[in-house]
């Protein structure tokens, strides 16, 4: 697999993890703009050589550390939304009480 399809599958990847999100959500758009950007630096230095295949590359590389924090992100507040779903729930509650309270 080369690195421009791998840089692909990631901005996919990228769509897939803002589903849920709207489309104009600040972070949904830094993501996908970050990891579209990534793939199409890289591309685009591909067409070079020297010095300004080194630049395309270089900001590549920024898109793509911008992308996984993004990502982090992303994750860190769904896994923090799905913890207080589960500690809200009727369920949990009266599945785990202890008993005699």
């Amino acid at each position: 697999m080369k690195i421009d399809d791998v840089l692909i599958e990631t901005a996919a990847a990228a769509y897939r993890l803002t589903e849920g999100l709207p489309k104009s959500h600040p972070l949904a758009d830094q993501l996908t703009r970050a990891a579209n950007s990534a793939a199409l630096n890289t591309s685009e230095g591909f067409a070079f050589s020297g010095a300004k295949e080194l630049n395309f590359f270089r900001m590549a590389y920024g898109s793509l550390q911008e992308a996984k924090v993004a990502a982090k992100i992303r994750v860190t507040r769904a896994v923090a939304r799905l913890r207080r779903t589960i500690a809200l729930s009727p369920f949990n509650y009266y599945m785990y009480r202890p008993w005699g309270s």
